[in-house]
């Protein structure tokens, strides 16, 4: 009885992390704020100089400060985070700046972020979009947030399919100790199954990050307001 009573958690323990893990990886993704990176300009002198000029927008003139894209490898591949610089200015023109050159530890020049989503602070994890801000400025994403609105009904029978799935496999590998083998496989088919289309569905949620919380998705305050 006792060796019944771990099989049966050990089971619902680890598909609860399974499920969990494949949530959070995309919670992830859909939490990564959107960024430009600007184009940088030099002519001959200024290379001479050691000096770059960037757009006034990617410059806060209250702090001296930039932001710039760093590349970090993470568990499921290469992510890019944002983190400030302090960079005194050397010239200030109507819509440019002229700063000493900033470069990385390769020796690049820093990849300086022109535009984002929301205010960044150092660490945020967030994602190149070159046409960010024309989506927001031309109602892109308001148009993509509405195709999405019509997506969650089947979103929501989606997933109480799989509460089926989940619930008639967990049901046959309860079997295991008993030792009918047959429906212990045929519930690991099954969740095998119910991960997938846990995979794929959640793939399919395409929600523009201006339209979440700023810093957790549960956030329900900001989905009421």
């Amino acid at each position: 009885m006792m060796k019944k009573k771990t099989w049966n958690a050990g089971c619902m323990i680890l598909i609860s992390l399974m499920i969990c893990t494949i949530l959070s990886i995309r919670i992830e993704k859909w939490m990564q704020i959107p960024v430009e990176i600007a184009t940088i300009s030099q002519t001959e002198e200024e290379k001479l100089n050691s000096t770059i000029r960037i757009p006034k927008s990617c410059y806060n003139t209250d702090t001296n400060m930039i932001f710039y894209l760093a590349e970090q490898e993470g568990v499921f591949g290469t992510k890019f985070l944002a983190f400030s610089k302090a960079v005194d200015p050397l010239s200030i023109t109507a819509d440019s700046i002229l700063l000493p050159e900033e470069k990385d530890e390769k020796g690049q020049l820093l990849q300086i972020i022109k535009w984002s989503t929301y205010p960044l602070k150092d660490g945020d994890e967030v994602t190149i979009d070159q046409e960010g801000e024309h989506k927001k400025q031309s109602g892109e994403n308001r148009r993509i947030l509405e195709k999405q609105k019509s997506f969650f009904f089947l979103f929501g029978i989606t997933v109480l399919i799989l509460i089926f799935i989940f619930a008639f496999g967990i049901k046959d590998l309860y079997k295991f100790p008993a030792g009918d083998y047959r429906k212990c496989v045929r519930g690991m088919l099954l969740i095998l199954i119910g991960f997938g289309i846990l995979w794929k569905i959640t793939a399919l949620v395409n929600i523009p990050r201006e339209y979440l919380p700023p810093e957790c998705i549960l956030d329900l305050e900001f989905y009421l307001h």
